[in-house]
């Protein structure tokens, strides 16, 4: 080979090198989007992008993996970087499965679009091998990895071995086994529980989820008293694996797992003697079958089968040999079912009488127990084989159970569970149950829920979840205050709206910046053409508060929904809020402040709140001028206010150094009247709840929206620990209007 061949390879290698290895550079030089004005250009990553990046390789190269909550504004590229994350991961590394999980068809549409367009677009030289895929899937044969987008509610989603999650769905009604022989109602299942799967081993239930959806009726044989009911797309174990109850035909059998009984050493006749005692003691008392039954081999088995017989079980022998055994414990009539089974007695059927359950044994395995206990002799008439025995067959370490009639049974709730093991399945009455697949429900959190169990836990996996705001409930809102709080793996990366370098307006000659407004951008450091943005988005989406939720400046923001148990309610604020441009005429008007010593770091805000009483006795709130500035910067800001307003008096919490107060405003202005309260012994609730109560009355106003009064009314409890300045303020200004007793009096200096 030349020297200039040489030369050329090790370029290349290179570059293939550092393509993949460098994100920022691949997406830079090979992949490509479409823009918001809908040109199609190199993927470069914005600055929110960017710091994305930084967040996530700074966490993978300190655990080996990723776990990360994402929570921004709307469109600030974030679904896009992990979209090319994704497609980078599964193009350049062989096995990896790659799954994103959207809440609407139409975003589905969208980020898979973006996939093609990722695919199609891309260098040769980088370019994988691509197999048939489908309108959802990428699938790069060569180096067995895949890339598959879905919609939480669509039919098929998930399916496969992208992420191996699923979620079976049954009536409540549903006896479902547990791994300890007892017997649970599916309404009643918690999760921890374990339970057995479909190839008898133990898993834990660690998902569970409710809902309303159509469903079916199915009878079994032997269980005519215990119809099956389930949604049409649930499965169940058949000679052919897997099926659906809308596959499944009167006839076709359902399997369930037939015990193994392990020997372990213990055949011997103490073990089948210590069996007949246990089995006694079951028919005697109220015990269950031991948890390890199975464990303890043959003969013990069949002694606690044999002592349970002979105490409770009665022999019929009308039509040839039928063995009965009544209890009102339907975990000992389950069990026993399971015993006769695995110890080669056959399969019994299962009924239901008021307050009782009974197993019947018919046929030839009826005559082996009668004859090993001595109810009959071999060579009785009676032992022969019952007609229907064939009926369930006992092959393949499965009692085969046929399905005798489907019909429709309406619109029901149904329970869907996860079961965390590999065999993904767990066992009812009538067989082996399968979960149904990620993305069937239309309830995307649930599925995002279950998908976090599916995901091993082991070096190069990633989870990356990402949101607005849904407000201070739900998954997402959980998961991100546990990160806060410090607790489990997952890192919070919080992406404000401002970082989008779009979101500017041209700023008007007549634009002039609310008290609010002013302290929004000094607190975020932000631009004239940003804070005209955000009033324009204000007015578009209807509120400010809507503004927040999908454009937050910060967590505590993003999540400024009401709080359980606050005193004050949303809804309430709007609809009593004074939307028209003339005011009332007011008696009095007056400035409540609620003080702090300064600017620093650890120092609160000073709520400074502006408010009127009118002449038909009702109270409006004029204006919000908290600041977080020094004293005399304060001070200036309540005198401003004062005059704007021409108020009546300055009302004041003396706690924090009353005569410091005073002298701060009266250093401003000499001849403002200032009210000192002194809170005493009456806590913050107190003072607060006749104030709420004046709402609920349809007594307060206000004028306008006032987004930080309001989020701190809506978000405090008594329980809360931050200190409420806003709310503090409104509630001494409201108090000396409405509530404080009021005398005739000459202000003057204090």
């Amino acid at each position: 080979m030349s020297i200039a061949s040489n030369i050329a390879e090790e370029k290349e290698k290179r570059i293939r090198q550092r393509l993949k290895d460098d994100f920022p550079h691949y997406a830079s030089k090979c992949l490509f989007i479409r823009t918001k004005d809908g040109e199609v250009e190199p993927f470069v990553l914005n600055d929110a992008q960017r710091y994305l990046h930084e967040r996530l390789e700074e966490q993978r190269n300190r655990t080996g993996k990723i776990r990360a909550l994402v929570l921004k504004g709307r469109q600030q590229g974030c679904s896009t970087y992990t979209e090319g994350r994704f497609f980078w991961k599964t193009t350049h590394r062989r096995g990896v499965k790659a799954f994103i999980l959207t809440h609407l068809d139409e975003a589905t549409a969208n980020l898979f679009g973006m996939a093609k367009r990722f695919y199609e677009n891309c260098p040769v030289l980088v370019r994988p091998s691509r197999s048939a895929s489908n309108a959802k899937e990428l699938i790069f044969d060569t180096l067995d990895s895949g890339y598959k987008v879905g919609t939480a509610g669509s039919q098929g989603t998930g399916r496969g071995d992208t992420i191996q999650l699923f979620h079976g769905c049954l009536g409540l009604e549903t006896d479902v086994l547990l791994a300890n022989g007892t017997v649970k109602k599916l309404k009643d299942i918690d999760i921890g529980d374990k339970v057995i799967t479909h190839k008898n081993n133990i898993g834990d239930v660690s998902f569970i989820s409710d809902q309303e959806k159509q469903s079916f009726k199915l009878t079994l044989k032997g269980l005519r008293h215990f119809p099956l009911v389930s949604t049409k797309d649930h499965k169940f174990w058949s000679r052919d694996g897997w099926k659906k109850v809308e596959e499944i035909s009167i006839g076709d059998c359902i399997g369930f797992p037939i015990a193994e009984i392990s020997d372990n050493g213990f055949e011997n006749s103490n073990r089948y003697d210590a069996g007949v005692k246990c089995g006694l003691s079951i028919g005697k008392t109220d015990a269950d079958f031991p948890n390890n039954w199975k464990c303890f081999g043959k003969d013990f088995v069949k002694g606690l089968i044999h002592g349970l017989a002979d105490y409770s079980g009665v022999f019929y022998h009308t039509y040839g040999i039928e063995f009965h055994l009544t209890s009102n414990r339907l975990s000992v009539i389950t069990s026993l079912r399971n015993a006769l089974t695995s110890v080669g007695y056959g399969w019994s059927s299962v009924y239901k009488y008021p307050g009782d359950f009974t197993l019947k044994l018919f046929g030839h395995g009826a005559a082996v127990l009668a004859e090993d206990i001595g109810e009959i002799s071999k060579d009785s008439s009676s032992f022969y084989k019952y007609e229907n025995e064939t009926e369930v067959k006992i092959e393949d370490g499965y009692a085969w159970i046929p399905v005798i009639s489907i019909e429709d049974n309406g619109i029901v709730t149904v329970r869907d569970l996860e079961v965390n093991h590999e065999d993904h399945s767990y066992c009812i009455l009538h067989g082996a149950s399968k979960n149904s697949e990620v993305g069937y429900w239309s309830n995307a959190e649930t599925h995002v829920a279950g998908a976090l169990q599916a995901v091993p836990n082991s070096p190069g996996t990633e989870v990356i979840l990402e949101s607005t705001s849904a407000g201070r409930s739900g998954l997402f809102f959980e998961m991100c205050n546990r990160t806060l709080a410090g607790e489990g793996e997952y890192i919070l990366v919080f992406i404000p709206w401002f970082w989008q370098s779009e979101y500017v307006s041209q700023v008007q000659n007549n634009f002039v910046l609310t008290s609010e407004e002013e302290l929004y951008k000094s607190t975020h450091n932000l631009l004239d053409e940003q804070i005209a943005w955000r009033r324009f988005k204000i007015v578009e989406l209807n509120g400010a508060h809507n503004f927040r939720r999908e454009y937050p400046a910060t967590v505590e923001e993003a999540f400024s929904s009401e709080v359980l148990g606050a005193l004050w309610k949303r809804e309430l604020i709007n609809e009593t809020r004074h939307r028209g441009k003339t005011l009332p005429e007011f008696k009095r008007i007056v400035i409540g402040v609620d003080p702090s010593g300064g600017s620093g770091a650890g120092n609160d805000s000073q709520g400074i709140i502006a408010a009127g009483l009118s002449m038909d006795g009702h109270v409006y709130v004029l204006d919000d001028a908290t600041c977080k500035l020094s004293p005399e910067g304060w001070g200036r800001k309540v005198v401003a206010l004062y005059q704007k307003h021409k108020a009546d008096r300055v009302v004041a919490e003396s706690n924090y150094g009353g005569d410091m107060v005073k002298s701060t405003i009266q250093v401003v202005d000499r001849n403002i009247p200032v009210k000192m309260c002194p809170t005493g012994a009456r806590g913050k609730q107190v003072r607060a709840e006749p104030i709420a109560a004046l709402y609920e009355q349809g007594k307060v106003h206000h004028v306008g929206e006032f987004v930080a009064l309001e989020d701190e009314l809506v978000t405090w409890t008594p329980a809360s620990k931050k200190s409420p300045n806003r709310l503090d303020a409104l509630v001494w200004a409201i108090t000396d209007l409405m509530i404080a007793p009021t005398k005739p009096t000459c202000w003057g200096i204090f």
